[in-house]
C-alpha cells in the first residue's frame, strides 16, 4: 500500500483513532513509509494512539525541575505521622521514587515497608492493601514497573508535612481485668557465693555478639581485611556493602545476621554505626544493595553486587 491514496486512507484511520488533538505526523509523507504488511500498519497504529495517550494523559512523575517544598526525613515522618496502613505503603513508594520523580517495583517497596513496620498481620494483608492502593495511587509504566499518579503526590506532600490528617482509626482503649499474677522467686542468675541472692541482670537491647566460630581468615580464600583494605569505603553504607558481599559471596555463608555483621566490624577496627540493625534497615532503604526484610537473614541484592564489582572506589595499589 504505497500510493496517494492508499496513504491518505490510513492517515483518516490513524486520526479518528488520535483524535487529530494536535499528534503530529499522521500524515503519511509519500515515498517514506511503505506499509507492505499487517504488522507495519500494527506498529504504526500503535505508536500513534501512544502518542495520543501521552498527550491527553496528565504527566504522571515530577519533572526534576519541579518545586517540591522541604519534606522531612523519613525517620520524622514515622514518628509523627499517623495514617492507614495502605497509606503508609503510599508514603515508603513517595520516597523509595525520589518524591515521586521516578519509578518503583512493588517488591522494593514491599521490602521498605516490612524493614520498617513487619508484623505477620501486615505482612499477610500486604497485597491486599497494594490492590486496594492501585486503581487511586500507581500506574504502571511496564510490567513490575510502577510510578505514583500526579493527582495524588499533593496529598502525599500534605500528608506527609503535616497538613493532612491520614485515615487511621483511632485506638480505643479496651477494659481489661487485670488478674493478679503468683510471683515466684528467680533463681535463673543466682551468683555463686551469693547464698542464694541473686545477681543483677544483663539489660536486653545492648551490642550484638561477636560470633566466635566465624572465621574471618579462610584457607585458600582471602580475608577479610585484605578484602575490605582493597576499597576506599565513605560511609557504613560501603562498609555494610562490603561486609555483607564477603559473608555471602567469599565464605559462600547462610543465613549472615546483625551479629555476622558487628563481628566483622570488630575484626576490622572501624568505628561502629549506633545501631548496627539500623544501620542495615538505612542502607537497604537508602542504597538497595542488601535486603533487610528479615534481620536474621541479611542478603546481598543485585544492585549491591553490582555496585560494589563495578562502581565501588578502590585502593591505589601501592
Amino acid at each position: 500500500m504505497t500510493d496517494e491514496v492508499g496513504k491518505i486512507g490510513i492517515s483518516g484511520i490513524i486520526d479518528n483513532l488520535t483524535g487529530n488533538r494536535g499528534v503530529s505526523g499522521t500524515m503519511l509523507p509519500a515515498g517514506t513509509i511503505d506499509i507492505s504488511s499487517t504488522e507495519d500498519l500494527e506498529n504504526l497504529l500503535a505508536d500513534k494512539v501512544g502518542e495520543r495517550q501521552m498527550a491527553d494523559d496528565p504527566v504522571v512523575s515530577v519533572s526534576q525541575n519541579s518545586v517540591i517544598p522541604d519534606l522531612p526525613h523519613i525517620h520524622d515522618v514515622e514518628r509523627n505521622v499517623h495514617c492507614s496502613e495502605p497509606e503508609w505503603i503510599a508514603i515508603y513508594a513517595f520516597y523509595a521514587s525520589n518524591h515521586g520523580k521516578d519509578t518503583f517495583t512493588k517488591s522494593e517497596v514491599q521490602q521498605i515497608y516490612l524493614s520498617k513496620r513487619s508484623t505477620q498481620p501486615r505482612k499477610k494483608k500486604f497485597h491486599d492493601n497494594w490492590n486496594s492502593l492501585f486503581k487511586h495511587y500507581f500506574s504502571t509504566v511496564k510490567e513490575g514497573t510502577f510510578r505514583l499518579k500526579s493527582t495524588k503526590l499533593p496529598y502525599l506532600i500534605d500528608l506527609i508535612s503535616g497538613k493532612e490528617k491520614g485515615s487511621a482509626k483511632p485506638t480505643g482503649r479496651k477494659k481489661t481485668t487485670v488478674k493478679k499474677a503468683v510471683v515466684e522467686p528467680d533463681t535463673s542468675e543466682i551468683t555463686p557465693g551469693s547464698g542464694g541472692k541473686t545477681g543483677k541482670k544483663k539489660k536486653s537491647g545492648g551490642l550484638p555478639s561477636v560470633v566466635a566460630d566465624l572465621n574471618l581468615y579462610p584457607k585458600g580464600e582471602q580475608s577479610l581485611n585484605d578484602f575490605y583494605g582493597s576499597f576506599s569505603p565513605k560511609s557504613n553504607f560501603d562498609k555494610n556493602l562490603i561486609f555483607v558481599y564477603y559473608l555471602t559471596q567469599k565464605l559462600k555463608l547462610t543465613p549472615i545476621g546483625v551479629d555476622h555483621i558487628f563481628t566483622c566490624y570488630r575484626q576490622i577496627g572501624v568505628a561502629l554505626p549506633s545501631s548496627i540493625a539500623q544501620s542495615i534497615i538505612d542502607t537497604s532503604f537508602h542504597k538497595s544493595w542488601v535486603s533487610s526484610a528479615d534481620l536474621a537473614n541479611i542478603q546481598l541484592t543485585t544492585s549491591g553486587l553490582n555496585y560494589l564489582e563495578q562502581s565501588m572506589a578502590k585502593k591505589d595499589k601501592a
